[in-house]
């Protein structure tokens, strides 16, 4: 069997705003919460803060939209799935003690049967288990980051300054002084009761770039990261605040192969999951 190595490019555009907020306890204040920064070194040696989006953020996001690839074919909603395997599925399970670790055999046919395993790792059963796929961090064409941006901008990079923008909002959009009076918009700052607050934004039209890659997969795990960026590429989001319209985003994926040939059609890892769905509950309801 030939394994296959690929990589990625992915350049991203946002629909909307992007919300990825800094820790809370580093930065900002009680009402209002900056982009995450990164320190980096300039093109002439300047120590500089600039905005990126982190690399496990999106990381995350993939997984997300991989568990619910994987949810569609097993449909194991109404399954009693043991938490752990839920939280494996879903971001990747927490490490800690078991009184039935995994098995190196079990590891190994976990990953056989389940692409989303096997392509994105994770932890569970007491076991470490490494994933097929590394990801970039997601760089803002910004001119601060020109110099190491992976593939020129398409576009003038504007300095961070004037490539981040302040939103404000309100708990609620309304409110009402009495149940007997109907909601009332009130945007006075001084006699409002609703508390006002503020997120620093990379806006809607900003272009970022990242990458991913896919290291010795089969053809069937192939397969199941082309479908998970191609979800991503449609109808895919960036950060936080998605409920409320932040973060959506369209990406252009561009694929370089590094070993092997990327799967055709006829590589269904659709079909061949389905086939082998008892067996995959079987080795889910194992974990603990």
């Amino acid at each position: 069997m030939s394994l296959i190595s690929v990589h990625f490019d992915i350049d991203v555009l946002a629909q909307s705003s992007i919300v990825h907020r800094e820790d809370y306890s580093a930065v900002g204040t009680d009402n209002f919460a900056l982009f995450r920064r990164e320190k980096i070194l300039g093109p002439t040696g300047e120590v500089i803060q600039v905005p990126i989006v982190s690399g496990s953020s999106l990381r995350g996001i993939l997984r997300r939209i991989g568990e619910s690839l994987t949810a569609g074919v097993l449909n194991y909603e109404n399954t009693a799935l043991p938490i752990p395997a839920a939280h494996l599925l879903t971001n990747g399970g927490r490490l800690a003690k078991s009184a039935r670790p995994l098995t190196d055999e079990e590891e190994r046919r976990l990953k056989t049967l389940l692409p989303q395993i096997a392509v994105f790792g994770g932890a569970a059963s007491g076991r470490i288990m490494s994933g097929l796929l590394t990801v970039g961090k997601v760089l803002p064409e910004i001119a601060e980051l020109a110099h190491i941006l992976p593939r020129p901008p398409q576009s003038t990079a504007l300095p961070a300054v004037l490539g981040v923008a302040e939103e404000s909002f309100s708990h609620l959009s309304d409110h009402r002084i009495t149940t007997a009076q109907a909601p009332r918009a009130d945007l006075d700052e001084n006699s409002s009761p609703l508390g006002r607050f503020g997120v620093e934004t990379l806006p809607a039209g900003t272009r970022l770039q990242t990458w991913v890659r896919l290291a010795n997969a089969t053809a069937m795990q192939a397969a199941f990261l082309r479908d998970v960026l191609a979800d991503f590429a449609s109808h895919g989001h960036l950060g936080g605040r998605i409920a409320a319209g932040h973060g959506q985003v369209t990406a252009t994926i561009t694929a370089t192969v590094l070993r092997g040939q990327l799967p055709d059609d006829s590589a269904d890892w659709v079909a061949e999951l389905r086939a082998h769905r008892d067996e995959a509950i079987a080795a889910l309801a194992q974990l603990s």
